[in-house]
């Protein structure tokens, strides 16, 4: 779901991944980034959203989950993003 005001000319990404769609809007360089997932897993599906937003000259302000799997350090693999990563629920 995407929510706000959006001006200027925007770079549209459409990308397929494992079931879920999604798409990169983007402003313009150096925009901040927020990054939000139902499940943090391997972190790999997050990872390759940050990647992304970096190959278009923007930042990743934080990554936002409902669901964490803490067994499976998906964490580690976001921290040289941004260490602003929140997760709703841990198991």
């Amino acid at each position: 779901m995407l929510a706000g005001f959006f001006t200027g000319l925007f770079i549209l990404n459409p990308m397929s991944y494992q079931f879920k769609e999604a798409i990169f809007l983007q402003n313009k360089e150096g925009q901040k980034i927020l990054i939000h997932d139902d499940l943090l897993a391997t972190g790999g599906t997050a990872s390759a959203a940050a990647e992304l937003v970096k190959h278009h000259n923007a930042d990743v302000l934080a990554f936002t989950f409902l669901i964490e799997l803490s067994f499976l350090k998906g964490k580690e693999k976001l921290l040289p993003y941004t260490p602003n990563i929140i997760c709703l629920t841990r198991y």
